[in-house]
């Protein structure tokens, strides 16, 4: 199966996007520096709905650890309380630009791994298209759990804590 087709199966909607980004240069196979604009924008949502589960526990869990160190760090008086709002108001852009920045090359990287997968599994490119389809794609309910969840943790926060 040529690449186009594998990542056509892989994507799904928007492979068009993909195939552009992921251009190999000089036979490598290392997709060109881009910004994602819907991982900049949509950062969790986006991961999970484009099923990229390791990155997107890895950024959850970065800033749990990053939440709760600013909180211990704000309950001992050992930074300064205005270097704690800035760092509030500026942590946002840079989780933005860090899903914005490595998303494609995660992207790519999950693609890789599947289509190497699928190539192992049969030499069959129909099974291979189907195993990319299966792997690959979208998820909208991950997206949508993704955003339960996060709804649910707003509200026990909110009657937990009065915020």
């Amino acid at each position: 199966m040529d690449e186009s087709t594998a990542i056509a199966a892989f994507v799904g909607n928007k492979s068009a996007y993909y195939a552009r980004v992921w251009q190999c240069k000089d036979g490598e196979p290392r997709p060109r520096l881009s910004v994602n604009v819907a991982a900049v924008i949509f950062g969790l949502f986006w991961l999970a709905y484009r099923k990229l589960y390791t990155p997107l526990l890895a950024v959850i869990g970065i800033m749990l650890a990053d939440g709760l160190s600013i909180s211990a760090l704000e309950d001992t008086g050992m930074i300064p309380a205005v270097m704690i709002d800035a760092w509030d108001l500026i942590a946002p852009l840079v989780y933005a630009a860090v899903l914005g920045g490595f998303g494609n090359r995660w992207y790519w990287n999950k693609y890789q791994k599947t289509a190497a997968k699928a190539r192992s599994a049969s030499p069959d490119p129909l099974l291979q298209e189907a195993y990319l389809r299966e792997r690959g794609g979208t998820s909208l309910f991950s997206a949508l759990v993704l955003l339960a969840a996060a709804i649910g943790v707003v509200a026990l926060a909110i009657s937990a804590f009065g915020v």
